[in-house]
């Protein structure tokens, strides 16, 4: 069996032209999306997807019909060789179940995977560059360097508990705890409201 699927792709394409070359080569159903957003599969490609089965085609006017990426197609024709289905994107010249089409689907799952490596590279090399500007990733301090160093003083110096001083600061003792737990401030002290050792 044929199924077709269509894709408006956020409103570029109109989808009677597509409609129609599906129809023209026979595809028994044709489901179809409009304007599914970038790295979301839309609800017509899930319904299509639901009712391929072994030895059906789904069948697109182009590759990116079924996505915005070489990653989202791997995705799909993943899913299509897992329950033994084919592609046929019919202006790019590609059949996976026709002679040499499982080298096609091969090559298609490689461009995905290597997408997917090279984004990953991209991310880890821009977070490198950031961090060594100075930029922090994460959460944000909940205690500015003035809470830090006031809490310290009253913990050393004044011998306050942590409860004491995060009520003398107006903070959650579980905040305060945290950050000087994290900051090696109070190291020595086990209990939150054991007194600090100066």
């Amino acid at each position: 069996m044929k199924i077709g699927y269509v894709n408006g792709i956020a409103g570029e394409l109109e989808v009677l032209p597509d409609r129609t070359a599906l129809s023209d080569i026979g595809c028994d159903l044709i489901f179809e999306d409009r304007g599914a957003a970038s790295g979301e599969t839309g609800p017509g490609l899930l319904k299509a997807m639901a009712e391929v089965t072994t030895g059906d085609t789904l069948v697109v006017v182009r590759l990116n019909r079924l996505g915005r990426s070489a990653r989202d197609v791997a995705v799909i024709v993943s899913r299509l060789k897992i329950v033994g289905a084919n592609l046929c994107a019919l202006d790019d010249g590609i059949d996976t179940g026709a002679s040499g089409g499982q080298q096609t689907a091969n090559a298609i799952l490689a461009l995905g995977a290597l997408e997917g490596g090279t984004h990953a590279r991209i991310v880890r090399a821009g977070m490198k560059a950031a961090k060594e500007r100075g930029k922090t990733f994460g959460r944000q301090e909940r205690m500015s360097a003035d809470q830090i160093a006031q809490a310290q003083r009253l913990m050393r110096e004044d011998g306050m508990s942590y409860s004491e001083a995060a009520r003398a600061l107006r903070l959650p003792v579980s905040t305060v705890w945290k950050t000087l737990r994290r900051k090696q401030y109070a190291a020595c002290i086990k209990d939150p409201d054991e007194p600090a050792v100066p």
